[in-house]
């Protein structure tokens, strides 16, 4: 096994959701604990299971999940529109 150790730290309930991860450390991180730390916290927000699991924790009618994807949309969209201002505004096309 060329030096990589699968471990799945079993499966526990995150508020209530069973979540089951599988972490591989490295040789690297054999004597690390907080540098593996570290990485497993990134790979997990990566993942996102923590949004999943703050999503799923409560019911959502289909007619607020619809309101909230909207809302969110046009949160985007002037996102998107302050960036373009702000680069025509400090770039200057040639």
């Amino acid at each position: 096994m060329s030096g990589h150790k699968n471990k799945q730290i079993g499966a526990s309930k995150v508020r209530g959701i069973e979540v089951s991860v599988k972490f591989t450390s490295d040789k690297k991180h054999r004597d690390d604990v907080d540098s593996a730390l570290t990485e497993f916290k990134k790979l997990v927000k990566k993942s996102g299971i923590l949004q999943e699991v703050s999503r799923r924790e409560f019911y959502k009618s289909p007619a607020k999940t619809r309101r909230f994807k909207r809302e969110e949309s046009q949160r985007q969209k002037r996102r998107d529109e302050r960036k373009q201002q702000w680069y025509s505004k400090n770039h200057n096309n040639f």
